[in-house]
């Protein structure tokens, strides 16, 4: 049955799917960097921003809620058919009519009517038939995994063979938006194998709007200063900076592990929350918050130390502006990882959406300004910073919110060593960067020598501490590697 699937091997086919949406785009942006320039990546970051708000209200707390949903009916067939075609069809309804709205406005208002067209697809793909919800509750990673991976290559490859000089952007985005949408009728056909749809009542079908609508109120907010800053630039300042901005943004690969575990643990801790199994729940939110912690401290500060030699690498020496944006950016992954932990699975799935509100809310409001004073001035320097302090500042929010019922502090000091060796680890990069020559060589021996600091740092202290927990996992993966030689 479902609860005897692993969450470890979950995650791993979870990493591959948010890892493959992120690395990919990084892997194209050198070429269409080269190929299209700055503004023109700073146009389809403009446009795919506005159109991302219109995915928002037609997917809403969707993947969230439905998650949780299909969770709690999970063992039960006939409940899971009618949960899930109550959500489809509420999702259907709901998504049309923003599409609807999508149209009016592309036609009234937008200044690239045909690009914001060609989203259109995006949009259907994206939202309006998006059924991940349904794996994710079922445990279901391995599918969501390749069939991600396969269809995001695909992509990659008829970039490279079709896009070539800034008269292509059209192309772009329309190989962009199909994306989505091929996943979106592969796992509709997928779904058939395994759900049947059911008759139910327009009653049945809108009793889940007041849920959907709680979780996505946060997401919204948090939505809003994710992009807050990429838009504002795009109107205060001028493309050539939010294209800056948007490849710097691609480098923060590692945000993507917070997703990836939220994704495969919350089913699980949706389920023990309804099963009541507190002891269970406070383990689990433990382990997850543990090992969040210490893979976006060394990610975070890993990015940043590379930064310099990696901006030119990838982009070329007209991008190194971008070295110091993914500088500050990359000291946000950690909060973000966190919090991201913390609302996904603490609050939602003890609905307790409230604090999540009122946190990213109040987040929104303060990105707003901080973006409206710095980026007149400073560009894409003064969003990167007020994204740095955002970002904290929804963090400290929310762990002071749930100090009474959720002792996190414990779980933050045990993490203050991990933050010392990611410490040394940044200085001596930075001391290398210092000597070398900026290539790919470089780029691979500085990311080797940051590696190999920080996971030695932190073997040493594990044994010093006698971690059993660490210590049996690296036994495992060694005894594995010599089976495997033998054989």
């Amino acid at each position: 049955m479902v609860e005897k699937k692993s969450i470890k091997k979950n995650f791993v086919w979870q990493v591959g799917i948010e890892v493959t949406n992120m690395l990919l785009p990084l892997i194209t942006s050198p070429i269409l960097s080269r190929r299209m320039g700055s503004e023109a990546l700073g146009i389809y970051s403009y446009v795919y921003t506005i159109t991302y708000y219109f995915f928002y209200f037609a997917l809403l707390g969707m993947i969230q809620y439905g998650t949780r949903e299909i969770a709690f009916v999970r063992d039960d067939k006939r409940k899971l058919n009618k949960r899930f075609s109550e959500l489809i069809y509420f999702q259907l309804l709901h998504g049309f009519m923003i599409v609807i709205i999508f149209f009016v406005y592309t036609f009234s208002f937008s200044k690239y009517p045909k690009l914001m067209m060609i989203q259109t697809i995006y949009l259907l793909g994206a939202a309006v038939f998006q059924i991940n919800y349904l794996f994710y509750g079922l445990e279901e990673f391995k599918i969501l995994s390749i069939k991600t991976m396969l269809i995001r290559a695909s992509g990659v490859v008829f970039i490279f063979l079709l896009v070539h000089t800034k008269e292509d952007l059209p192309l772009y985005t329309l190989i962009m938006a199909l994306e989505p949408l091929v996943d979106a009728i592969v796992l509709f056909l997928i779904a058939c194998r395994k759900i049947r749809f059911v008759k139910v009542s327009f009653r049945d079908i809108f009793k889940h709007t007041k849920g959907i609508y709680l979780i996505f109120l946060p997401i919204m907010a948090t939505f809003l200063f994710d992009t807050m800053d990429k838009l504002m630039l795009g109107n205060m300042n001028n493309m050539s900076q939010l294209g800056f901005y948007s490849n710097a943004e691609k480098t923060l690969i590692a945000r993507k592990l917070a997703v990836a575990l939220s994704a495969v643990v919350v089913p699980r801790m949706s389920k023990l929350v309804k099963d009541a199994d507190d002891t269970k729940f406070q383990e689990l939110l433990d382990k997850s918050i543990e090992v969040i912690l210490i893979l976006s401290i060394a990610f975070g500060f890993g990015t940043a130390a590379v930064s310099s030699v990696f901006s030119v690498v990838f982009w070329g020496k007209d991008f190194i502006e971008c070295s110091k944006l993914i500088q500050i950016m990359s000291f946000t992954i950690p909060a973000y990882g966190l919090t991201y932990v913390i609302n996904n699975q603490y609050l939602v799935p003890l609905k307790n959406e409230k604090i999540y509100i009122r946190a990213t809310l109040c987040g929104a409001i303060i990105n707003f300004i901080l973006n409206w004073v710095m980026i007149p001035f400073y560009g894409a320097f003064g969003a990167a910073i007020a994204t740095l302090i955002t970002q904290f500042v929804v963090l400290i929010y929310e762990c002071v919110a749930i100090r009474n019922n959720y002792l996190i502090l414990i779980e933050l000091k045990k993490c203050i060593p991990y933050l010392f060796f990611a410490i040394a680890m940044y200085v001596i990069v930075k001391i290398i960067d210092g000597f070398i020559i900026y290539n790919v060589v470089t780029l691979l021996f500085e990311v080797m020598v940051g590696g190999f600091v920080f996971s030695g740092l932190c073997l040493t202290y594990w044994l010093l501490t006698n971690n059993d927990i660490y210590l049996n996992i690296i036994k495992k993966i060694m005894c594995r590697r010599v089976l495997i030689s033998k054989n």
